[in-house]
């Protein structure tokens, strides 16, 4: 779903569980963020390609 800011902005204050999802994805996407920095610091070249190319297959999971 796509919306312009001032669409969101209304449906924000009319639909909190809207915000509720909206905030969820967002700091969802902070975690998955995250995790790519903690890889780049402790991981060489090669275990970051395999887990970015497993990140995008779909196989990796919230416990690596």
């Amino acid at each position: 779903m796509r919306l312009d800011k001032k669409q969101a902005h209304s449906r924000l204050l009319r639909d909190q569980a809207f915000g509720e999802l909206l905030f969820s994805k967002m700091l969802e996407r902070a975690h998955e963020y995250e995790e790519v920095l903690v890889l780049h610091l402790i991981n060489n070249s090669e275990l970051r390609l395999a887990s970015v190319l497993l990140r995008l297959a779909g196989y990796y999971s919230d416990h690596h």
